[in-house]
């Protein structure tokens, strides 16, 4: 899934995030089988954050806010989940919705962490701003 250009990876990525969702050994436990299930997780996240940008690139932003959302469902406290999903909106031309987003990411960064969100997510607030 290592492709300088988002819409070359939809394939790959698609393929990888129909995998990845589904369970390992389910009901079984073990250290290592968390480990993998870590590491499933992460790498799911990841086919999700290369699907939503290519499929930005290939102006489905409907599609790339699906896939942000869930990125967000499977790990909320990673920003750019939510970076994609505001991206998604503000390229769809609904900025409330992506300032919808902004405020979803910035509670959860407030609650677990007590800080606002990354100066990236802060520059597409900006964006949103700015064409809004």
């Amino acid at each position: 899934m290592r492709r300088a250009v988002p819409a070359e990876a939809l394939p790959d990525a698609t393929v990888a995030s129909s995998i990845l969702r589904r369970p390992f050994l389910s009901g079984s436990e073990g250290e290592w089988i968390e480990q993998i299930r870590r590491s499933m997780r992460f790498a799911l996240y990841r086919s999700y954050e290369l699907l939503a940008d290519g499929w930005i690139e290939q102006s489905d932003p409907w599609l790339a806010a699906s896939v942000a959302e869930r990125a967000i469902e499977l790990d909320p406290l990673r920003e750019a989940g939510y970076q994609r999903l505001m991206a998604a909106e503000l390229r769809r031309g609904d900025s409330s919705a992506a300032l919808r987003a902004f405020d979803r990411c910035e509670q959860a960064m407030r609650r677990e962490f007590g800080c606002l969100p990354s100066p990236a997510t802060m520059a597409i607030l900006q964006q949103i701003h700015n064409q809004g």
